[in-house]
């Protein structure tokens, strides 16, 4: 199976490929479906909505499996930025509430809360590292908290939340629970109908090796009553046809509201094949493949006695590590030799997917 799952992705032929926590590599069949809906716009100049409403529904459907939600949870979006955003506007906030924010997150998260917090809310930054987080979390909830913004993997470390004792909290003390799941789902792959996740946001991109430029949110339809209505934009209802436009349908009542406009169906398209590929691997098959690859990795650190930042448990798919001497020099001896990883902070972070060997991990290490 992986031998030939392998031959799906090109650039594998040519590196050794372990940067998925950057951006996973492209396969042929997501590049044919995207080849197969641009030639209608070449040849034809436009999709019907039957055809646009299909590639939707169809990738939809894969994600909802994915994920165990329903289609009406999820959302397209072009970024996880936007998805964040989104459900920072449409939290009902009132003045004198609060929210408490992960400030070692992923820019992503962080920079609305720096730049464009909502008006009237105070913040209440968590500092402490993953291991420590949910403890400090909670001594900052009180009767006010509205939300808690966090991200599940640290992007530099790979230190993982544990989202089952905040989905909990979240439950007991009555706030949302704002996750953002990029570094964490495709190596693992959490059950959203069993826990008390109110928004999530994820790029197609990196794990589940999609295309840059097209993200999902997921709304837990239990939340969705007491949200703000928007945002909102002309496409947030369902149109039959867009023959007639008039009388304007009312806002869906799920997640796919906050699409406001016109989609990127190409990418949506070939997200759809991407999908596909994880899930006739098995979802508990490719989270196994990563953790035996990342569990050996971590073994021939320790053997070489190196600083390794990533923790053994809890572990998603990210290893980082502080090489010997010059960092920025090992990286670039690691490119030379046609070895893909991402230099971090001073780190090495190498990200291994189900589709690599034990022999390629191991290649990290000069």
């Amino acid at each position: 199976m992986i031998t030939e799952v392998r031959s799906l992705f090109p650039a594998l032929n040519r590196f050794i490929y372990l940067n998925c926590a950057g951006q996973g590599p492209l396969n042929t069949r997501a590049a044919a479906r995207v080849a197969s809906v641009l030639k209608i716009y070449i040849t034809r100049g436009f999709l019907d909505i039957s055809e646009w409403k299909a590639i939707q529904s169809e990738t939809r459907s894969l994600l909802a499996q994915l994920l165990g939600a329903s289609h009406q949870e999820l959302a397209f979006t072009q970024s996880t930025t936007r998805g964040l955003r989104i459900a920072m506007d449409a939290i009902p906030w009132r003045d004198g509430d609060n929210a408490v924010v992960q400030e070692r997150s992923f820019p992503a998260l962080l920079y609305p809360w720096v730049h464009a917090p909502p008006a009237g809310v105070e913040i209440r930054w968590a500092k402490a590292p993953h291991a420590g987080l949910v403890d400090e979390i909670r001594s900052l909830v009180d009767s006010k908290t509205r939300a808690v913004f966090v991200d599940w993997v640290h992007f530099v470390t790979g230190e993982m939340v544990d989202l089952a004792a905040l989905s909990q909290m979240a439950e007991e003390k009555g706030f949302y629970l704002v996750v953002d799941t990029t570094q964490g789902l495709g190596p693992v792959f959490p059950e959203l109908s069993s826990l008390r996740i109110d928004f999530l946001a994820n790029t197609a991109a990196k794990w589940l090796l999609g295309i840059e430029g097209l993200a999902f949110l997921y709304v837990r339809k239990g939340a969705m009553d007491g949200l703000r209505p928007g945002p909102l934009g002309w496409l947030s209802g369902e149109y039959e046809t867009f023959s007639r436009l008039f009388p304007m349908p009312d806002p869906d009542p799920g997640a796919p509201r906050f699409e406001e406009g016109s989609r990127p169906v190409i990418l949506i398209a070939g997200f759809s094949e991407s999908l596909k590929i994880i899930l006739s691997v098995g979802k508990e098959k490719v989270a196994g493949r990563v953790r035996e690859l990342t569990g050996q990795l971590l073994e021939a650190l320790e053997a070489r006695g190196l600083s390794i930042a990533t923790p053994r448990q809890p572990r998603a798919g990210i290893v980082s590590f502080r090489p010997p001497g010059d960092p920025e020099a090992y990286y670039q001896r690691l490119r030379n030799d046609g070895v893909i990883v991402s230099l971090r902070e001073g780190l090495i972070r190498v990200s291994p997917h189900f589709f690599n060997t034990p022999e390629e991990v191991e290649r990290v290490l000069l």
